[in-house]
């Protein structure tokens, strides 16, 4: 019995990988981050340097305000700076809500290319990568730069007629266009329904995007994404309806309860985030309705 509980304690904690998939994981994340420090290295400072861009822009804004109008730069400035966001964020790890960073074997140094070969580098260790817990996207510099663009810089005069200047709406404009995007592509390549550590870093990361009211357009493949992890788990689910007494079967059956309480535990992490129908449906209709209500043990 009290085997049966530690096993059941295990299988509820919501660790689903081994330590060699998460190192072999950590390692390819820590190559990704390596190409990524030097895509921009033969583009020009001035090309590169968003602090340089943003002054660029506002000094075109506050001394040629009619032009910079009249060119639409209000709706060309998000395109113009999203790769630069969207290269930044990869980063970002949406499934624990985390900033990732290079380590070396040592006191927690940033890798450094250079020496031996790729082999080598990954034997050693040199790839490894650490997560530090995200706050919010202030963490970043693209959001810091452009945070307060063109603040106290007039509306030009011959601007389309809105209620506010829309480059007051630049960084939610940037969250939309990539930060939604990266958090959806996590979200399909990468949930683990059953991960809790999945669940609750993934909803943290909807939370944020959410605080920049994003247009349902950007958020519903995220929320798909999601829901149709749940549902391809759910669906999985086999959970005899008759009492068995076989000692395999009802370990198997055993596992197979665990599995749907951890999916039902997880999928109630969302509910703040995602439409209560969907959920319920999930949740109540799918998985306890049809899943586990009819199913019995054998009386101890």
């Amino acid at each position: 019995a009290a085997e049966a509980e530690a096993r059941a304690a295990a299988f509820l904690s919501g660790a689903e990988d081994s330590d060699g998939e998460v190192a072999t994981l950590a390692r390819r994340e820590g190559k990704l981050l390596e190409a990524a420090a030097v895509i921009l290295e033969d583009v020009g400072e001035e090309h590169r340097d968003l602090g340089r861009l943003k002054r660029l822009f506002e000094e075109w804004k506050r001394d040629f305000p009619e032009e910079y109008a009249q060119v639409y730069c209000s709706l060309s400035l998000p395109p113009l700076l999203e790769p630069f966001v969207r290269l930044e964020l990869l980063a970002w790890d949406p499934l624990a809500h985390a900033l990732m960073t290079r380590r070396g074997e040592g006191e927690g140094e940033v890798a450094v290319v250079g020496g031996g070969g790729a082999d080598e580098e990954e034997e050693n260790g040199a790839w490894a990568v650490d997560r530090v817990p995200v706050e919010d996207f202030e963490v970043f510099n693209w959001y810091r730069v452009f945070c307060d663009y063109a603040a106290g810089i007039p509306t030009p005069k011959n601007a389309p007629a809105e209620e506010t200047d829309p480059d007051e709406n630049l960084v939610p404009k940037l969250v939309a266009a990539a930060a939604a995007p990266r958090a959806a592509a996590a979200a399909r390549e990468g949930l683990d329904p059953r991960s809790a550590a999945h669940c609750r870093g993934l909803a943290a990361a909807l939370g944020e995007l959410l605080l920049y009211e994003p247009p349902p357009a950007a958020l519903g493949p995220l929320c798909q994404a999601i829901l149709v992890h749940f549902k391809e788990e759910i669906d999985e689910l086999c959970i005899p309806l008759l009492e068995v007494s076989n000692a395999d079967a009802l370990e198997f059956t055993r596992e197979q309860m665990y599995t749907a309480i951890k999916l039902y535990k997880n999928c109630a992490i969302f509910q703040q985030y995602i439409s209560p129908e969907a959920l319920t449906s999930l949740a109540v209709i799918e998985l306890v309705g049809k899943k586990t209500r009819a199913c019995t043990f054998p009386s101890s």
